[in-house]
């Protein structure tokens, strides 16, 4: 856990959008933006992404694990 803090904490400090940690065994997206605030979005919600990813502004959580 201390390593994945350490990860999020230098991908915001160095100009991140956003940074996602990924639970698979509970199937949730932990979003986490440089303020600090973070947001844990479940199958059932689908996560913002920024406008450089194009058309497509949001990704569903359900089909970053397979499931439709």
């Amino acid at each position: 856990m201390y390593e994945m803090l350490d990860r999020q904490q230098t991908c915001l400090a160095h100009g991140c959008a956003a940074f996602w940690t990924v639970d698979p065994k509970r199937r949730m997206i932990l979003v986490t933006n440089p303020a600090g605030i973070t947001v844990t979005l479940d199958l059932s919600a689908s996560v913002p992404l920024p406008e450089a990813f194009g058309t497509r502004d949001r990704i569903p959580v359900a089909l970053a694990f397979g499931v439709e």
